[in-house]
């Protein structure tokens, strides 16, 4: 009788899987019985976010291929079940059966109900049994993630969980997979030299004042984000904002500081020299590029404005502090990577805390910190004369780290700090890079606007 029941169950199984459409892939490789390299076929689903876990996001999709459509029209039911892994915002996606195209789908009657287009893509995948909670989905997750550091592979996407049986199979006969975009390294690295000629690229085309070729490389949708201002979105509204420059910048040199690949994007720490409407100026900017396909998707600047604008005439104002000192001696074979990120976390968690003193601590005795005051700070004691200042009004801080990473050395943080002080709340766009020694921070510069920080801080009214 055991056996029976096996078998039926077994056959159940099959016919399950028989019946149901699943996506079309090529196997790449194979490792092991449990991880593939696969190569996914375009594909169209329907997604919505879960506000509830996942049965809330089940329902709203559920209720779509039932009929809750404009055409009352049954799609039928696909595999597997897609959710994101992690987040408040975590996603679910049906797969739409082939036959459809994205405009052949009846329009959901529940707006939560989206279609995307997903591209085909190479993703990595770990199978594995049992009802997939969120225990065992990361365990399977780690697994993938050791794998893939240590293989030809690297991660190009987020990961999500994908569940291909009803919940009446019982676990034992369960197929699940964690499925990751990757790319090899090969392919990596032709990418990340692509993004860098791209960004070099932009510098020379500014450098030369060939304006439509800086309009060329943003693209129809390309976005600028000074980070103390709204975002310009489009090539027409780029053009519109740069008409300026065009008739009054006559010479323009960016002096690359530091430039490199933070995680997916390029970062480019320089000074901006340049001569407007007859006089000449100079700036210290971090700028942040996100490039796919030779083209500047978003180009993220940060600097203090009216710095800019004093240098090229517009306000009189002073500078709030002077340029970053270039004539510091490091010892860049002092530490590893993982050794300098390890003291810049460390610094990051001490203003968590607010623990001025383990702050200082991390100061050399001739580190020079360029932060937020007219002339630079130098060494630990410094640092505490500040904090002792700032640190009885300032009850709050936070960093949500947008990019953290070493390039060339350099720790760089592209983060907002979120802040509480004398009972005012802001967030501020602030970009920093690090330049550590034995253990200790040799140089920190801090980029961001300054008034845009003293409205944070309730120092000045919001604009």
């Amino acid at each position: 009788m055991k056996r029976l029941v096996q078998a039926l169950l077994f056959l159940l199984v099959a016919v399950d899987v028989v019946a149901i459409e699943e996506p079309k892939y090529e196997l790449v490789a194979a490792y092991g019985d449990a991880i593939e390299i696969r190569h996914y076929e375009p594909q169209v689903v329907a997604a919505t976010v879960m506000t509830s876990g996942q049965n809330s996001g089940f329902r709203v999709l559920a209720g779509y291929i039932f009929g809750g459509n404009e055409r009352e029209e049954k799609i039928a039911m696909t595999a597997p079940v897609t959710t994101s892994m992690g987040g408040s915002a975590a996603e679910m996606q049906f797969m739409m059966p082939s036959e459809y195209e994205r405009d052949q789908l009846p329009k959901p009657a529940d707006e939560r109900v989206v279609f995307k287009e997903v591209p085909a893509y190479t993703a990595a995948v770990i199978r594995f049994s049992g009802r997939a909670n969120g225990v065992m989905a990361e365990k399977y997750w780690a697994q993938l993630q050791s794998f893939l550091a240590d293989s030809d592979w690297q991660m190009s996407g987020s990961p999500t969980l994908n569940q291909y049986n009803p919940p009446w199979i019982p676990g034992y006969f369960r197929r699940n997979e964690i499925i990751v975009p990757v790319i090899s390294k090969q392919e990596t690295d032709a990418v990340n030299e692509q993004k860098l000629a791209t960004a070099k690229d932009m510098l020379d085309a500014w450098n030369t004042l060939d304006w439509e070729r800086v309009y060329e490389l943003f693209g129809e949708t390309g976005v600028l984000h000074n980070m103390m201002l709204e975002p310009t979105r489009g090539n027409a509204e780029i053009r519109t904002r740069f008409k300026a420059f065009e008739d009054g910048l006559t010479r323009m040199e960016f002096i690359v500081l530091n430039m490199g690949l933070l995680g997916d994007d390029v970062v480019i720490e320089r000074l901006d020299s340049f001569e407007f409407n007859g006089r000449t100026g100079m700036v210290p900017v971090t700028g942040v590029l996100s490039i796919e396909e030779g083209q500047v998707k978003e180009w993220r600047e940060y600097y203090d404005r009216n710095w800019l604008l004093s240098e090229m005439g517009v306000i009189d104002a002073e500078p709030p502090h002077p340029l970053a000192p270039q004539d510091v001696s490091i010892d860049r074979n002092s530490m590893s990577d993982e050794e300098r990120l390890a003291v810049a976390q460390a610094m990051l968690d001490a203003y968590r805390q607010l623990d001025w003193e383990a702050a200082a601590n991390l100061i050399a005795d001739d580190g020079v910190i360029h932060y937020a005051e007219k002339d630079p700070m130098v060494g630990p004691e410094a640092m505490r004369r500040h904090t002792a200042r700032i640190g009885a009004l300032l009850t709050h801080v936070d960093f949500d780290v947008r990019n953290m990473g070493v390039v060339n050395g350099v720790v760089m943080i592209e983060r907002f700090d979120e802040i509480e002080f004398n009972g005012h709340r802001g967030r501020v766009p602030v970009f920093g890079a690090m330049e550590i020694e034995d253990g200790k921070i040799k140089v920190w510069r801090e980029y961001f606007d300054q008034n845009q920080m003293m409205q944070a801080m309730g120092v000045v009214p919001r604009s």
